[in-house]
């Protein structure tokens, strides 16, 4: 509670308390509810219950606090701020805004202001000064107890929510939701959902300190959670760690679009995010999200730009990366270039140049005709021309095999590695060639 530290006296107005406009306390409420109730504002916010009694004794509790100061009396009475701090918590309860209760309070405290000064004579000056600072200390305690009393229940009702959707996320999760779950936590569990593996990457100008990079994680992680609660409309589910996670948005709710809302974050954030999605069944979520968190490590190891992918633009890369003899296969083709590193280099940048033979050579910093000798030599050692119509897509499937291999780092080879466009025909975006060691950012352009 605050109140001010300087000593009190009554305050006068000639020959009478000033605080004697005040003293009527069950009308001057009752007067007070009837402002609020012909301020639009005010009335919309208050609940059906406010204009009964209850809001009334709150009011009467102001008053009497402010006339007791005004009496020169130090402390407002304990048991009303009490019942004020109840008031204020049952507010947060039945989410009423807190700037509107706020403004309640100072709309009340105008009136009385008001009733004070007329009843006071405008030659005593004095006595008009002190009820000034005396009315500013009551609206200092009055709003500091509602305040923290307001956001005390806030925090409670928020920790609440939040366990709730925990719970029943990690169930959705593990295919163990159930309807008595659903009625505890008080949200209801959809047909089906938009599912979104999420991931969060680090930034390389962080500061290298183990502890400042996870101070700015959970920094970022704070905002991406805000914002998905803001843009999902609360009805978002989401499990999400430093590194990202999963996210559950009931498929009802279609005024909320996935890649949108994936750039909403982002810029949140501000980190470049990159996430699968799929819609599926309220049962089969399980199986959806352990596919899209594989799709989701395919997208990150290819390096792809960030933003939303479904299995459809990853397709290819996505069966590539299944284990199996005919991967095993396609990932053993490039084995014989091991011993040729400058070889491997020259096969990775070309082919991810397209084949451009002057694009290649200018990245690779030789001449064209070096650059045809060393494909001449790679033919040798493969012993089929990756160049020739019939060997690119063979040569296109190996590379992105190799790339998505448990063991593809086995090659002393550096190199900046295949983007998915480079293999399936996408088509870079405002894009310089590939070169020895440099990363290219590009993005797929949607038809």
């Amino acid at each position: 509670m605050v109140v001010s530290n300087r000593p009190r006296t009554m305050v006068m107005a000639g020959e009478r308390p000033i605080s004697t406009p005040l003293h009527d306390v069950h009308a001057l409420s009752k007067r007070i509810i009837e402002s609020f109730a012909q301020k639009a504002a005010l009335c919309e916010i208050l609940p059906a219950e406010a204009s009964g009694t209850d809001l009334a004794s709150v009011i009467a509790i102001c008053l009497e606090s402010a006339s007791m100061l005004l009496d020169g009396r130090d402390e407002p009475d304990l048991a009303g701020m009490a019942r004020l701090e109840e008031a204020a918590a049952e507010w947060a309860r039945e989410e009423i805004p807190l700037d509107s209760v706020l403004h309640a309070i100072f709309e009340g405290s105008r009136i009385g202001h008001r009733l004070v000064s007329d009843a006071n004579s405008a030659r005593d000056f004095d006595g008009a000064s002190s009820a000034v600072f005396v009315l500013i200390d009551v609206l200092d305690t009055l709003t500091t107890i509602v305040t923290m009393a307001y956001l005390r229940e806030l925090r409670a009702i928020s920790n609440d929510r939040h366990a709730a959707k925990h719970t029943l996320t990690t169930a959705l999760l593990s295919g163990n939701p159930t309807g008595a779950m659903a009625r505890h936590s008080g949200i209801a569990i959809a047909d089906s959902y938009v599912v979104l593996a999420v991931s969060l990457p680090t930034q390389p100008d962080e500061n290298n300190s183990r502890r400042n990079r996870e101070v700015a994680a959970r920094r970022r992680l704070r905002k991406v959670q805000a914002e998905l609660a803001t843009r999902g409309r609360q009805r978002a589910l989401s499990l999400l760690s430093l590194d990202g996670g999963t996210i559950l948005i009931p498929a009802e709710c279609t005024d909320i679009d996935p890649e949108t809302l994936i750039e909403q974050l982002s810029s949140a954030g501000r980190v470049p995010i990159t996430a699968t999605v799929h819609t599926a069944t309220t049962n089969a979520i399980p199986e959806i999200v352990d596919q899209l968190h594989q799709l989701l490590d395919v997208a990150c190891r290819l390096r792809a730009a960030p933003g939303l992918y479904r299995f459809k633009d990853l397709a290819l890369e996505y069966q590539l990366s299944r284990p199996g003899p005919g991967r095993d296969l396609l990932v053993s083709v490039l084995d014989r270039l091991e011993e040729h590193p400058e070889l491997l280099e020259t096969l990775h940048v070309h082919v991810g140049n397209h084949y451009n033979r002057r694009a290649s050579a200018k990245a690779l910093y030789i001449h064209v005709n070096t650059l045809d000798n060393r494909l001449r030599r790679i033919a040798a050692v493969l012993g089929f021309d990756p160049c020739h119509p019939s060997g690119i897509p063979y040569m296109r499937a190996a590379l992105l095999a190799r790339e998505l291999s448990a063991d593809s780092t086995r090659s002393g080879y550096p190199g900046n590695g295949l983007r998915a466009h480079q293999l399936t025909g996408w088509r870079p975006v405002d894009a310089e060639p590939v070169g020895v060691g440099r990363r290219l950012v590009l993005r797929r352009e949607r038809s």
